[in-house]
């Protein structure tokens, strides 16, 4: 004996039907995407771990330069010495204010109570390595020096041109030098003078 099947009740099975066949079909969107992701994940997990494991690149170690104390010689050492310093360890200097930091911690005697007059004035050359080797230089390094006009036949040697702002060494991404900073290097720079001894 056939049963007669109910043509609303079949209907409503094919529909049903239809409805699991549509969620099977997101399961499976669902299941790919999650699998994608965790591929995802795993890979980054994995460059993470490389990352971990290999050795640190090494930079080269320095030994800080003598401490310069604005009267005795020039600070043209010092600055080579740190400008090569901060080319081969930009990591660790990446900022101009991390650079116009470690200068001041190698300066001494009236040239450190310069760069603290500065600091304490809130002088913006204290954001800008530039602009703060300028004054330094303004302040402490004779004119005569600066030019390259030696007068003592002994020092006769050559000098090189004097250094302006935009030729001293920068942090990668720095601005250029400020035009309102320039004023660091007129005749009323505003900036601090060395304090007297």
């Amino acid at each position: 004996v056939t049963e007669s099947i109910n043509p609303v009740e079949f209907e409503c099975m094919k529909n049903e039907v239809v409805q699991l066949h549509a969620l099977v079909d997101q399961l499976n969107t669902k299941v790919n995407s999650l699998t994608d992701l965790t591929l995802q994940l795993s890979a980054s997990l994995n460059a993470l771990q490389q990352q971990v494991l290999a050795p640190p690149k090494e930079e080269p170690q320095f030994s800080l330069p003598e401490r310069w104390n604005g009267e005795v010689g020039s600070p043209d050492g010092l600055l080579a010495s740190l400008d090569m310093q901060f080319e081969c360890q930009p990591g660790r200097f990446p900022t101009a204010r991390s650079w116009v930091v470690h200068l001041t911690s190698l300066l001494s005697g009236r040239a450190q109570e310069w760069a603290a007059a500065l600091y304490n004035s809130k002088s913006p050359a204290c954001n800008d390595y530039a602009a703060f080797v300028a004054a330094l230089r303004k302040t402490f390094v004779p004119p005569n020096a600066r030019s390259g006009g030696l007068t003592s036949p002994a020092l006769s040697c050559p000098r090189p041109n004097p250094v302006t702002p935009d030729d001293l060494p920068r942090p990668p991404g720095d601005p250029p030098f400020p035009d309102h900073l320039r004023s660091l290097l007129s005749s009323n720079p505003g900036v601090p003078l060395a304090p007297s001894p």
